[in-house]
């Protein structure tokens, strides 16, 4: 009996994905230092016509010239996959998350400006600090963590232990 339950929680534990990484670097402020001379704080240089008809590999490869070229920044595969994600935030008009720090008790990130951030640990609400772009939750209790970000009357959710950044 054992054998076969320990064979089963190995098995569990094989096809659990492994928790994403906490971005290094994070989107927004790569923009901010690359990106806004040009395009403006949270893209309001851009057109209405950000976007339009890319496909998610063509706005991926557009991030990456542009960060490699005009942007002059190096990037990982990882931060072009979080600076892809930005953009089609900005593209959607909505407001965008990132985890760039993690402890068992603090949670750190990024969201769009002017976007207020909620933070719950099993639906218990978090203490939560933003200053420009940037967000710090105080951890308490354990359970399930939900990051929320709202700008005007669009909000984004983003699961801390399933991805690193909203829209993915």
């Amino acid at each position: 009996m054992w054998a076969r339950s320990s064979v089963f929680f190995a098995l569990v534990l094989a096809v659990q994905p492994p928790a994403p990484k906490v971005l290094s670097r994070g989107p927004v402020a790569v923009y901010e230092q690359a990106c806004a001379r040009c395009h403006g704080p949270n893209g309001s240089f851009y057109g209405p016509d950000l976007g339009k008809g890319k496909t998610d590999p063509q706005l991926y490869k557009a991030v990456q010239d542009m960060a490699d070229n005009q942007g002059q920044i190096e990037l990982s595969s990882v931060e072009v996959e979080a600076q892809t994600a930005y953009h089609r935030a900005i593209i959607k008009r909505e407001p965008f998350l990132a985890i760039t720090g993690r402890t068992k008790t603090e949670l750190r990130g990024e969201v769009t400006a002017r976007s207020s951030v909620t933070v719950t640990v099993a639906g218990s609400p978090q203490k939560v600090r933003t200053e420009r772009f940037t967000w710090i939750a105080t951890l308490t209790g354990t359970g399930p963590i939900c990051v929320m970000a709202k700008l005007k009357n669009t909000e984004t959710r983003l699961d801390p232990d399933k991805a690193s950044h909203s829209h993915s």
